[in-house]
């Protein structure tokens, strides 16, 4: 059985596969630049809330970031959203995971 190739040494504590940082790299690109994409009319429709964008269109949307977090954690709990505020300023972004600071 072939063992997937891992990022990182034994020294630095990474093992998560690289295909799956890959996938997840693309999927913020992919979100990010549908999020631009969408700005101009989120703008007009939804100045300064908080928008959940996922495959490419908004799926959900609140004034308080951390309440439309936990419903997209209830709702999308293994799939990338992103979430973001609607505003000209820079996006800020984070990218954290589940996996990465479960024990």
């Amino acid at each position: 059985m072939t063992q997937p190739i891992l990022e990182g040494d034994t020294h630095s504590g990474q093992s998560e596969p690289v295909a799956s940082q890959r996938s997840l790299q693309e999927e913020f690109l992919r979100e990010a630049q549908a999020f631009e994409a969408l700005l101009p009319t989120l703008l007009k429709t939804r100045p300064g809330r908080f928008v959940a964008v996922y495959k490419g269109e908004v799926i959900d949307e609140d004034e308080d970031e951390f309440e439309l977090a936990e419903r997209i954690e209830t709702s999308h709990r293994s799939d990338f959203v992103l979430v973001r505020r609607v505003s000209l300023g820079e996006a800020g972004d984070q990218m954290v995971s589940p996996e990465a600071v479960a024990p």
